[in-house]
């Protein structure tokens, strides 16, 4: 128990642990001009003003940490779950602790992804932002999946096919990579709230709601953002930052959600 009390300190650790190292790579010098360009270079990448050196986007770059953190403190608590396994599991998640992982990865994935990209604002950084936000939605469609008597393997299998398949779309229509997330997220959606419908979950549904708002309110946030309609360039108080710190909330409600079905 000890052990599970000193690891609930560990994500804190590490996120500032990062922020540190973050603090010193962005004031070194870097040109990224050898990189592949983003799609939406010259004029498209958002209100923020592209500055020199290794954070072309500071506001947006940082504000990817968001994402970070919380991926810190699902493997923190999905580490727990595997400390104290000898209880009586309450949930698959806790029955589980693979999914909190699989979830925690996929947010440092956006997390960092997120960052590269408005880091370099490089072709590659675009692919790792867009393919990070797949994870997070296909992982709703396999974890409703999960919650019937099928295989692990066949859901880990399904997991790796789903996110390979939308990767190759990404690499070969980038241009659809927020429909295809958009689609996928409904997908996951309508497919958890069907499940619960279906098998009479004893579930707080109302924090994926909470979530789904948070997300749409960010999505407002977004599009003002990036059609420049609320816009101050120059300054570190950006509308697409917002977009990553209520999207990082959002899928903290999503994990909340999932912590607090309880047995039949």
């Amino acid at each position: 128990m000890r052990d599970v009390g000193r690891w609930a300190w560990w994500p804190i650790f590490g996120f500032v642990l990062v922020c540190v190292v973050m603090a010193w790579v962005g004031g070194r010098p870097y040109d990224w001009a050898g990189w592949a360009p983003a799609s939406c270079l010259p004029e498209r990448c958002f209100c923020e003003a592209l500055r020199p050196g290794m954070f072309r986007q500071p506001a947006n770059t940082w504000s990817s940490l968001g994402f970070g953190l919380a991926g810190l403190l699902v493997l923190g608590r999905g580490w727990r779950d595997h400390a104290q396994r000898h209880r009586a599991p309450a949930n698959l998640l806790a029955a589980q602790p693979a999914y909190s992982l699989l979830y925690g990865l996929a947010l440092l994935i956006i997390g960092g992804g997120s960052a590269f990209y408005h880091a370099s604002l490089s072709l590659p950084g675009q692919f790792v932002d867009g393919f990070g936000m797949y994870l997070i939605a296909t992982f709703m469609l396999v974890y409703a999946r999960a919650r019937t008597a099928a295989s692990p393997r066949r859901l880990v299998l399904l997991y790796v096919v789903l996110n390979l398949g939308l990767a190759g779309l990404l690499l070969a229509l980038p241009e659809l990579r927020r429909y295809a997330f958009a689609v996928v997220l409904l997908l996951g959606v309508g497919m958890e709230l069907h499940t619960v419908q279906r098998q009479q979950l004893r579930i707080q549904t109302r924090y994926i709601k909470q979530g789904l708002l948070l997300l749409a309110l960010a999505f407002g946030i977004w599009l003002l953002d990036l059609s420049k309609t609320v816009c101050a360039a120059t300054s570190l108080l950006q509308g697409h930052a917002l977009w990553h710190l209520l999207g990082a909330i959002a899928a903290l409600y999503l994990y909340r959600y999932y912590r607090s079905e309880q047995p039949g």
